[in-house]
């Protein structure tokens, strides 16, 4: 899975405390990243473009979003065995809402019912593009990076044998 914003975050503060803090870490990052994401990197408009194997855009998404993650197929999870793309579809953006709501989400989401919230978009594609004008993280299989504003477009794609390949587009 690849990914940016607020779990890009998560993978980056549980990697940062591997090393002083024994246990699962992940659990609790996730819960202060809840708290802290916006602080550290605040939200600014992103489009999200979803395009077939050939490059054609199939669908358009802009607005501020929390994270978008993408993986090679759909039915995906995390190491922690929490679903994050829980069916068929291998893209999934989490538009960006109020504390208290991420705070309420944050079981549902985090257990698979990603779909029931309207914050949340899940669909397939072959190739994301992702435009932003600002820094934030992106991870990919639990590794995490900071871009900034330069680095963008982003481009995420499968690619034979269904490796994920990031690029400048």
């Amino acid at each position: 899975i690849a990914s940016i914003g607020l779990d890009a975050y998560v993978t980056h503060m549980t990697n940062k405390l591997k090393a002083s803090l024994p246990g699962d870490s992940y659990q609790l990052w996730l819960d202060l990243a809840s708290v802290l994401y916006d602080k550290v990197y605040p939200p600014r408009p992103m489009t999200i473009v979803a395009m077939d194997a050939s490059g054609k855009e199939l669908s358009r998404l802009d607005g501020l979003f929390l994270l978008v993650a993408m993986g090679i197929s759909g039915n995906r999870t995390y190491g922690s065995n929490k679903p994050i793309l829980p069916d068929h579809d291998n893209v999934c953006a989490i538009r960006q809402m109020p504390l208290l709501r991420k705070l309420a989400l944050k079981g549902p989401m985090s257990s698979g019912r990603i779909r029931d919230f309207d914050e949340a978009t899940l669909f397939s594609a072959e190739i994301i593009e992702i435009r932003y004008a600002d820094r934030i993280l992106v991870q990919m299989d639990g590794e995490a990076e900071q871009l900034v504003a330069q680095d963008f477009p982003l481009r995420i794609a499968k690619s034979p044998p269904l490796i994920r390949h990031i690029a400048r587009a």
